[in-house]
């Protein structure tokens, strides 16, 4: 938290009206409001940022769609910045400077409009060692009674995790590749297993989930981890797993390796975007 405890989360739902945004901010009056977005959702985004009368409160967008597209800044006045890559230190160091009363004009990583200008800040590098970074504050979904359970395993913030950051492969059809070249540095960046299992135990202490979900789109890419996972996952958790991952890292003696450590389900991506080539594909298979 660093300090800075007095957050709220607004989950935006297939149920979110634009009543209930209005009311958190006549209710909660922040200084800042961030959104993150996706291609599809940055039209609602638009709408919400309207409804922002109070032109001292600071806005700004992230996520993929902010990262690929930066350029949103010029499609909503009320907009003041946008954060191309990963946010956790240049968010930061907006809130400082905000906290100072300085104008954050210079921070790496965004983009900031300065009255009729945009100034277009270079990105740092990606962030090397994620083991550095908090756990995931799981307790703004409890205080905003926000129940995100979707598919079959009612995955939610009470039980899914991510053991690393990035992917290796340069899919054309995935914002991946795109997202990789908007900060230097590596990409793939896997954290170790004890820092993973720490966050677990903390997070099954407190919500008793049944099972655990791991969101990472190439949870097999590291065969290292895997078996200093599979070793210790069994005694230190023990609850039953599903996770993602590509099929050209997904060996037999992994698949087996994880199966026995707890493993139920693993899910394998379509590897291309046409239906031709996917057809051929499984012909040679």
């Amino acid at each position: 938290s660093l300090g800075y405890n007095d957050i709220r989360l607004c989950y935006i739902s297939p149920r979110f009206t634009a009543y209930r945004f209005r009311k958190i901010l006549s209710n909660f009056q922040p200084h800042v409001v961030g959104f993150y977005t996706t291609c599809d959702q940055f039209r609602f985004i638009k709408k919400l940022l309207q409804d922002i009368n109070d032109p001292s409160v600071f806005t700004i967008c992230g996520g993929p769609h902010a990262t690929l597209n930066p350029e949103i800044i010029y499609e909503s006045n009320r907009l003041n910045a946008v954060c191309i890559g990963e946010g956790e230190q240049p968010f930061l160091e907006l809130i400082k400077t905000l906290e100072r009363k300085e104008e954050p004009l210079y921070i790496k990583n965004l983009w900031i409009r300065n009255r009729d200008k945009i100034i277009k800040n270079e990105t740092r590098p990606f962030m090397e060692n994620i083991d550095k970074l908090p756990f995931v504050d799981r307790e703004l979904f409890v205080q905003n009674k926000i129940r995100n359970r979707i598919g079959l395993t009612q995955i939610s913030y009470k039980n899914s995790f991510r053991i690393s950051r990035g992917c290796p492969y340069q899919c054309s059809f995935c914002s991946n590749k795109q997202i990789a070249a908007a900060q230097s540095g590596c990409f793939l960046r896997i954290r170790s297993v004890d820092n993973v299992l720490t966050e677990i135990e903390t997070i099954v202490k407190r919500f008793s989930p049944l099972e655990i979900y791991f969101e990472d789109d190439t949870f097999t890419i590291n065969e290292s981890f895997l078996d200093e996972f599979c070793d210790k996952y069994p005694q230190r958790i023990g609850l039953p797993f599903e996770f993602f991952a590509h099929i050209n890292n997904s060996t037999l003696r992994i698949l087996k390796k994880l199966r026995k450590a707890g493993g139920r389900r693993v899910s394998f991506g379509i590897e291309s975007g046409n239906e031709e080539l996917r057809t051929v594909s499984y012909t040679h298979l």
